[in-house]
């Protein structure tokens, strides 16, 4: 590993090769959860119309239906504003593109359109996730497997009964989805008698790849969802105390959506700086968008149970 010194080449000197800093942008899961309709977005944000089930029957009607039997098909409307999302400006001067071996304007600009899209990635996960544990139509459950440092390991069994739940709750069966959390990946993954079937028959030990099973589809990633140890969900970016637990996420398709507004280039240029010495410009994005639940179930969590 190389030891490195804050600061840049002269771009007289030789190229040096350049590298840069890894991060996780693994999103991948966002292709399974639909945008809301272009018809839907509006400046205020996303226009709602909701169809409620009116229609009834019966077994072996007795008497004619009379005027208080007829239903009318009834819905609801609702506008839900957009979430804010925002880089931080990063300011570039005169000489410092003068000197650099590299386009440094360009790379500020793929470095905000990267951080832009983390940001997004992380709305989402945090926006359907449900807000704690007591809402019995978006099901938090607790993990069941071996202790470890105060955590109980995820398995199998907890992801059947985590599909029984949602089919006492009459949730669609088409369309539905975990983002396993990095640590109930590994849980998954490590040989356990808990979790022996998964790594012989689901797990593609040559790309890492999970397949499909019990009817979940399943993605991970490395960005985390929390909750206290009391069920609450932690915002993001707060800090993790004793007892918060990692957690994965579940949607049904067909009961989210997400949707990105405007986004917008913010540039105060270097050529109408007429006071900086040297000259100084700076550059942020900014955008607007949302992701949120349709109906009043189809979201969900597993969450690592803290003992």
């Amino acid at each position: 590993m190389a030891t490195f010194f804050n600061g840049e080449y002269l771009n007289d000197r030789l190229a040096p090769q350049i590298l840069r800093e890894l991060k996780d942008d693994k999103d991948d899961f966002l292709q399974a959860i639909p945008d809301a309709p272009e018809e839907a977005i509006t400046e205020e944000g996303l226009r709602l119309l909701l169809i409620k089930e009116t229609v009834t029957g019966d077994i072996n009607p007795g008497a004619d239906y009379d005027d208080n039997d007829v239903n009318e098909l009834d819905s609801d409307k609702a506008i839900i504003g957009w979430d804010s999302l925002s880089t931080k400006p990063t300011k570039v001067t005169k000489d410092a593109i003068r000197a650099s071996v590299y386009d440094k304007r360009n790379e500020i600009r793929v470095q905000h359109t990267r951080v832009l899209r983390r940001l997004y990635r992380d709305l989402i996960i945090h926006s359907l996730a449900p807000a704690d544990d007591t809402d019995a139509k978006l099901p938090v459950l607790r993990t069941t497997g071996e202790l470890v440092g105060g955590r109980r390991r995820l398995t199998i069994e907890d992801i059947i009964n985590y599909q029984d739940a949602l089919r006492a709750l009459n949730v669609e069966e088409e369309g539905w989805n975990i983002r396993l959390s990095r640590v109930h990946l590994t849980d998954l993954l490590l040989k356990t008698k808990d979790n022996q079937e998964f790594r012989d028959l689901y797990h593609d030990r040559k790309t890492g790849e999970i397949m499909n099973l019990y009817n979940f589809n399943f993605w991970w990633g490395n960005h985390q969802l929390y909750y206290s140890n009391a069920g609450v969900k932690k915002a993001r970016g707060a800090a993790v105390v004793a007892g918060d637990q990692i957690a994965s996420l579940f949607w049904q398709e067909e009961y989210v959506c997400k949707a990105m507004g405007m986004v917008m280039a913010h540039l105060d240029p270097m050529s109408q700086n007429t006071r900086s010495n040297p000259p100084k410009e700076e550059f942020r994005l900014t955008a607007y968008a949302k992701a949120m639940l349709k109906h009043e179930q189809g979201t969900g969590a597993l969450v690592s149970n803290f003992e």
